[in-house]
């Protein structure tokens, strides 16, 4: 049980953090995001819904909220203090889904799966475990992969007067970037690991020019890519294979 809790904590979390539109200078920076993370726990956990289940959810909403009071700040932080509030709120997140999803399965609390969801699967033939572990890789690749790269290799910018983050629209190269992860998940899933050169070739061909000119941004492009490699085939050895 403990695996079947760990998946749908950390697709509550990686949903209700990462899926929602931003509004730049909102009044009120806390309610919006805290909105949806509530509105995602809730679509996720009424397929399973218990008592249990229920009340670890609320301190996970409970522990978002401290998380968003405390991240409140009125004067511009720098990209260095910005990135580490990211990892440290992240980490503290994720060690707390941890903690309840062992709390769970040592109460050896059972996950209720309601009529309409066993008739869902049994529908589509498909094992919901299998099934859970897809939805968590496919939520993970997209826009937290997307926002962990960016914090990671924003220091080494060629141009630091390039926009920075946080940014409220989606830009080209991130869609470039979570369409090559989710190929490459899906090239891992078959066994087709050797393709996925074809994948990389055909992303640096597209920036060849510049790669070839200019050294500085060559070596944030090869950083980026290796950290959205690295992101993928993570994800995809745990969850996937």
């Amino acid at each position: 049980m403990f695996k079947q809790y760990l998946m749908l904590f950390l697709a509550m979390h990686f949903a209700g953090n990462f899926y929602y539109k931003a509004m730049a200078q909102e009044k009120h920076p806390i309610l919006r995001p805290l909105f949806f993370y509530v509105c995602y726990c809730i679509l996720f956990t009424i397929p399973f819904f218990s008592i249990y289940l229920a009340g670890c959810v609320m301190c996970l909403c409970l522990a978002r909220a401290c998380l968003l009071a405390f991240d409140v700040h009125k004067d511009p932080l720098t990209f260095s203090e910005l990135r580490r509030r990211f990892l440290i709120w992240q980490g503290i997140s994720i060690a707390l889904i941890l903690v309840l999803s062992f709390v769970l399965a040592a109460m050896n609390c059972p996950m209720n799966e309601i009529s309409f969801t066993k008739l869902f699967f049994d529908t589509i033939g498909f094992n919901e475990t299998t099934f859970g572990k897809w939805v968590l890789a496919l939520l993970i690749i997209d826009r937290p992969a997307n926002t962990l790269v960016q914090r990671l290799i924003h220091p080494y910018r060629p141009d630091p007067s390039e926009r920075p983050y946080p940014r409220y629209e989606l830009t080209a190269g991130e869609t470039i970037g979570t369409v090559e992860r989710l190929i490459m998940l899906v090239l891992i899933s078959i066994g087709q690991v050797s393709t996925i050169a074809f994948v990389m070739t055909a992303k640096s061909i597209a920036r060849y020019d510049k790669i070839s000119k200019d050294q500085s941004f060559a070596e944030y492009y090869l950083l980026g890519t290796l950290l959205s490699t690295v992101t993928v085939l993570i994800t995809a050895t745990i969850l996937v294979r």
